[in-house]
């Protein structure tokens, strides 16, 4: 069996682009394409 190599990656908007600056959870999520509010769950 061939071996598949696969990643996850999340992405999160931090505060500025120092390395060590804290993660900005006060922003909404920019849904393109399904004109859902809320967004639908994954």
């Amino acid at each position: 069996m061939k071996q598949q190599h696969k990643a996850t990656v999340f992405l999160n908007a931090t505060e500025s682009d120092d390395g060590n600056s804290d993660n900005n959870y006060n922003i909404d999520p920019m849904n393109i394409g399904g004109d859902r509010w809320p967004p639908r769950a994954y």
